[in-house]
């Protein structure tokens, strides 16, 4: 981690270029991603179900 942090320290702008750029899109790309799994039908939506279930079937006992 201390490596990453000292590349980052080093060059801020090249940084900024890999989130910003209009050819490599990262941060869009993360967003994309992040909105996907948040999403209703997404990842973090389905384990909040399971898990509702479980906490339901506890509190049923």
């Amino acid at each position: 981690m201390a490596a990453l942090n000292a590349a980052i320290a080093a060059t801020p702008d090249k940084v900024a270029q890999l989130f910003g750029a209009p050819g490599t899109r990262l941060a869009q790309q993360l967003s994309a991603r992040v909105s996907e799994h948040m999403s209703n039908s997404g990842m973090l939506a389905t384990q909040a179900v399971a898990a509702q279930g479980s906490v339901d079937q506890l509190d049923a006992k």
